[in-house]
């Protein structure tokens, strides 16, 4: 149960501060990709391609890549204490 618990409040933690930096950076209210726009890129069904040129796409790829990071290493660390 103390797992959990911990497990919940360290996902919360970490999603409120992603949505304060993408606010910071894209606006209130705007994401700039959707997930499922990427996956369509990826797939080469992009509606809109310019939307995805590797500079606009950068701020995007890191909030995206630290976010899972943050959350594997807070579970790595509520392992070791539970």
């Amino acid at each position: 149960m103390k797992g959990a618990l911990l497990i919940f409040a360290v996902h919360f933690i970490i999603d409120v501060i992603r949505c304060r930096v993408e606010i910071k950076l894209f606006g209130p209210n705007l994401i700039y990709v959707k997930r499922s726009e990427f996956m369509d890129w990826i797939k080469g069904k992009s509606k809109n391609p310019e939307k995805m040129n590797m500079r606009n796409l950068w701020p995007w790829l890191m909030i995206n890549i630290f976010d899972q990071g943050l959350h594997l290493g807070g579970l790595y660390v509520i392992a070791q204490i539970v």
